[in-house]
């Protein structure tokens, strides 16, 4: 009987020597051997019955479901979502996708106009963001390279 070390065990099984070692940390796959408690050695048996595979990784997705995830990102699902329906994690379905996130794209000069005069009006950055369809990240940008003055709201 062949015994394989952790490195070829996990070459096997066709995953990262990181994936096999956390496999082996919460008890997914058990070494047959012991030498020492830092050496441990494996059958081939033993790694097809663990039921672990290049599957379980954050892994592969096939040209079909990578396609459904640019579809459904664009639609603006949540990639948790995405991910859950497919049976993986989120970051592999940034991966797939192509990017950590999608980009706002850069305000324009209208855009950054419009957003000083409505704090000056007084409305909550929120509010701004909400009504101009941009982020609250892109309205706090403005406003506060800016330096602009926003009104007090009158008591009610």
């Amino acid at each position: 009987m062949d015994h394989l070390t952790s490195k070829q065990a996990a070459e096997y099984l066709g995953i990262g020597l990181l994936s096999f070692r956390y496999y082996v940390s919460v008890g997914k796959l058990v070494p047959d051997v012991r030498l020492n408690p830092r050496c441990f050695l494996w059958t081939r048996e033993t790694l097809d019955r663990s039921g672990v595979s290049s599957r379980d990784r954050a892994g592969d997705l096939t040209p079909e479901q990578i396609t459904e995830a640019n579809r459904r990102r664009d639609a603006g699902e949540k990639v948790a979502d995405i991910a859950k329906s497919l049976g993986v994690q989120p970051g592999t379905i940034y991966r797939a996708t192509g990017a950590r996130h999608r980009m706002r794209p850069r305000l324009s000069a209208v855009q950054r106009n419009q957003i000083r005069a409505l704090s000056k009006q007084g409305l909550t950055q929120a509010e701004i963001a909400r009504k101009l369809e941009v982020t609250t990240g892109q309205v706090w940008r403005v406003v506060n390279e800016n330096g602009v003055k926003k009104a007090k709201k009158p008591p009610p």
